[in-house]
């Protein structure tokens, strides 16, 4: 971050968060793109933030309904997420013009349709114990110090550890 945000890196390939961080840098002229097409089919990682309303069998419906007003006020007021950077899955807004003048978050927007997620586990998602596995060994191979079978092996056995560890909750 610190290369690019100072003129010296050609290209950042990270998490849309970080729009933020480089509108912060006054001067820094930069844009946002979705990530090309590299293989057959076009798939951009993906994670999202979530309300859990866990299951009460005596909910009050004033409680409830409360609740579920705040969710929508959340989700129809989400542009404030989009200056971060972030996609916003309520489809009035990322359709209405004030989204699509915001720049250069609404220029990568397309990407929500192809959407990837990772497969449920206690272990996956953003930051997740899978990230941390999958960065230790790929960044090796993009260092030069792992062949591309090598960083796949390693990987493979980090989730093989993984899978064999009960899950904490």
């Amino acid at each position: 971050m610190a290369l690019f945000g100072s003129g010296k890196a050609a290209f950042h390939w990270n998490g849309e968060w970080e729009v933020s961080t480089f509108i912060a840098q006054k001067g820094l002229k930069f844009n946002m793109v979705p990530f090309p097409k590299v293989f057959d089919q076009y798939h951009t990682q993906a994670d999202s933030h979530a309300f859990i309303l866990p299951r009460q069998s005596a909910v009050d419906p004033n409680t409830r309904a409360a609740v579920l007003e705040f969710i929508s006020y959340m989700l129809k007021t989400s542009f404030t997420w989009a200056q971060g950077g972030h996609i916003p899955a309520y489809l009035p807004v990322t359709t209405d013009a004030q989204y699509k003048q915001l720049k250069p978050q609404s220029n990568y927007a397309s990407v929500a349709s192809a959407a990837t997620v990772d497969p449920i586990a206690w272990f996956s998602g953003s930051g997740s114990e899978l990230e941390n596995e999958a960065g230790s060994a790929f960044q090796q191979v993009l260092a030069g110090q792992f062949t591309p079978q090598q960083g796949l092996d390693q990987f493979k056995a980090s989730l093989q550890k993984l899978l064999s560890l009960t899950a904490p909750m």
